[in-house]
């Protein structure tokens, strides 16, 4: 990984976290740092910001299917990832911010 990106990622996670103090039901910084996560090959806690994503918003398609992408991934690198019931969704989407209206 090239050093800017390592620093844009460790940068995203500083603003994501502090977004989560500030409201822990931000379910797009769930969403965000499981995705910079995701392009860092880092599977399992991927798997894990996704599972706080569907903990909020049991249905989010994109969650779900990145959380699938995360776990074959996991899956490939033979790691142990845990699975979902949900169908096979193996293209990640939205790969830029997302925004999550929380009523």
């Amino acid at each position: 990984m090239l050093e800017s990106q390592a620093q844009h990622f460790d940068a995203s996670r500083k603003l994501y976290s502090h977004a989560l103090r500030l409201n822990p039901k931000l379910a797009a910084a769930y969403y965000n740092l499981g995705n910079d996560l995701l392009k860092q090959k880092q599977y399992r806690k991927a798997i894990r910001e996704y599972d706080k994503v569907l903990k909020l918003y049991p249905t989010d398609p994109w969650a779900l299917q990145n959380r699938e992408l995360a776990g074959k991934s996991a899956n490939g690198k033979d790691e142990e990832a845990p699975s979902t019931s949900k169908g096979d969704r193996s293209v990640a989407r939205g790969q830029g911010a997302r925004i999550v209206l929380i009523r």
